[in-house]
């Protein structure tokens, strides 16, 4: 899960460049939430406003407004990639993925108007290998570079689950009042 909490902080911090946030705050208030458990808390929701520096009502709009699109499309081609995983795991041959490749396209599109298009480039190369892992039942490299990973049946589930948990705390803190 490593590898997409990376590709949403690069979502966030063209967000964050283009509304002038501070990038050493937006990456400690992103982990807290993506790291929380539980629904968000006022506390929670208050400190990620407060870190980012987003005080007046329009300039949280806007930047809700861009984080959405640019989360929602991440999370909606992570869903759709670890869906092909599962599918990959029961019938040992990779999938075609038509679904992940349209919000790839897509996630593509939007950030080629930022020239930050090449950050998707590690997190394709991870899933086009963890799609080959999958239906090989075999390892995969560690995003963070330490050593293989196993893909098993339930490390696909869990981390299915885990993005949704974070889905929904962002989703949860997103919007313009707690």
């Amino acid at each position: 899960m490593k590898i997409f909490q990376i590709l949403f902080l690069v979502f966030l911090s063209t967000a964050a460049a283009a509304q002038g946030i501070d990038q050493i705050a937006l990456n400690s208030v992103v982990q807290q939430i993506a790291t929380g458990s539980g629904p968000v808390t006022k506390a929670e929701y208050d400190k990620f406003w407060q870190q980012l520096g987003v005080n007046r009502s329009e300039d949280k709009a806007k930047m809700i407004g861009v984080m959405k699109q640019r989360f929602v499309l991440a999370q909606e081609y992570q869903r759709e990639v670890w869906i092909c995983a599962e599918q990959a795991w029961n019938s040992h041959v990779v999938p075609r993925c038509e679904n992940a490749q349209s919000k790839l396209g897509s996630l593509k599109a939007d950030l080629e108007k930022t020239d930050s298009s090449g950050a998707l480039s590690p997190l394709e190369d991870y899933s086009n290998n963890l799609l080959e892992a999958a239906a090989k039942r075999g390892s995969i490299q560690n995003p963070n570079g330490a050593g293989q990973v196993n893909v098993s049946l339930e490390m696909i589930k869990s981390t299915r689950e885990g993005l949704d948990k974070m889905l929904v705390r962002f989703s949860q803190v997103l919007r313009p009042n707690y």
